[in-house]
């Protein structure tokens, strides 16, 4: 699973794979939802979708 990291609504085009392990973040730091593919992450915090990640609504 990879991380998508977003700055400003842009996707910034980095990702890195959560590392053998590791847990994969699973819930949405906005709607609680679990994530279904790759999170996207602001802040620190990892959402579901474009979205979550921008405020709201969710559009998974």
């Amino acid at each position: 699973m990879a991380i998508k990291y977003v700055q400003n609504g842009v996707p910034t085009g980095g990702s890195y794979p959560a590392k053998r392990g590791e847990a994969a973040p699973s819930l949405c730091a906005s709607c609680h939802d679990e994530i279904r593919g790759d999170p996207v992450m602001r802040d620190g915090k990892c959402y579901c979708c474009e979205g979550c990640a921008g405020g709201g609504p969710c559009n998974c």
